[in-house]
């Protein structure tokens, strides 16, 4: 027959094992959770990339050698303003993300700084964004985010 001394010892036995596996289970799932964390961010910001290549024309023509930067040409069809637009609004997106912290800003700026500095170039945006009618104000915190004031943008290089 088994004592209560032996029950006694086999509960501070099962304790004295179990207690360091389950510390080890914990920091194994809290180093499983981080890795997992960091491959999730990879893939966002890879997705993000792939959306901004969607743009890639407007991004083109944006550029300080551009078409659109010249200051002799800027968009002229519908749907060359709509494309415009539709760049100026992935901007905003962003911002929404920086804003909520699903976005580091010091990585929106590194990976999107040099893109709303083109378009920051560019007088007929800056006067769009300002028109009363229109709300832009997240692309305007984005453009503040980078240290630029909405209402001047930036001088043509």
């Amino acid at each position: 027959m088994i004592g209560p001394d032996y029950l006694s010892w086999l509960a501070n036995l099962a304790t004295v094992i179990g207690f360091p596996l389950g510390l080890v289970a914990v920091i194994y799932a809290s180093w499983q959770l981080r890795a997992s964390a960091r491959i999730a961010r990879g893939q966002f910001l890879l997705e993000l990339t792939k959306m901004s290549e969607r743009h890639d024309d407007i991004l083109h023509r944006v550029t300080p050698d551009g078409q659109w930067a010249t200051g002799q040409s800027k968009p002229q069809t519908p749907e060359d303003w709509s494309r415009l637009v539709d760049y100026l609004g992935l901007f905003e997106n962003c911002e929404v993300l920086v804003q909520d912290h699903s976005l580091d800003a010091r990585v929106f700026k590194r990976l999107f700084g040099y893109r709303i500095r083109n378009l920051a170039r560019l007088e007929y945006v800056i006067e769009m964004i300002n028109q009363p009618d229109e709300d832009w104000e997240l692309f305007k915190s984005a453009l503040r985010r980078l240290g630029i004031d909405p209402k001047k943008g930036l001088p043509r290089t």
